[in-house]
């Protein structure tokens, strides 16, 4: 077998050639660093996208464990009525307290569209302003949550034996109670 012809080329032809194979291995590593270039420069655009994301997710637990703790408050307040596992039972309790039940008469009602509320109507019939007032005190006193939602009449009695009275009385209902 016959050695192959080195082919000689002159120093000029020599320095054309290594500028133009430097050239080439110049342009193929700028192609090949763009894409990682662009994915460095994409990763900083997607690291504020997250920062952004993860401060948003902050706001919103923040919010989510203030309202937990405000509810945690409530519901504390609501199993404080003294003991009494519904609204109607501590309503019967406050007629008893102030010797009005043979002048009474109550029931709980639902309320629409509000399963979490309990609702009990309270009629007291010839009881006097005193009474009435020693009666709405002693609902109000201490922290039991209650809301006088209506008080549909307040007049005096068909006997002209004091004062009649028709009244809604509101309260949240506790927690695992429907």
């Amino acid at each position: 077998m016959a050695k192959p012809k080195r082919i000689q080329l002159q120093p000029r032809e020599q320095r054309v050639i290594i500028i133009g194979v430097a050239c080439l291995v110049l342009i193929a590593a700028f192609q090949l660093g763009r894409a990682p270039w662009r994915a460095y420069q994409a990763s900083f655009q997607e690291l504020a996208a997250t920062e952004s994301r993860l401060n948003e997710t902050r706001l919103w637990f923040q919010f989510v464990s203030g309202a937990q703790a405000e509810q945690g408050a409530l519901v504390e307040l609501i199993n404080e009525r003294e003991g009494y596992t519904s609204l109607q039972a501590y309503i019967d309790s406050a007629l008893r307290r102030h010797d009005l039940v043979r002048r009474s008469s109550y029931e709980s009602r639902p309320m629409p569209g509000n399963p979490a509320m309990e609702a009990v109507s309270v009629s007291l019939r010839g009881v006097s302003m005193e009474e009435l007032l020693d009666f709405l005190h002693g609902l109000y006193d201490g922290n039991s949550l209650l809301v006088l939602e209506t008080l549909t009449r307040l007049g005096p009695s068909s006997n002209d034996q004091g004062l009649d009275c028709d009244m809604t009385v509101l309260s949240p209902r506790p927690p695992g109670r429907s």
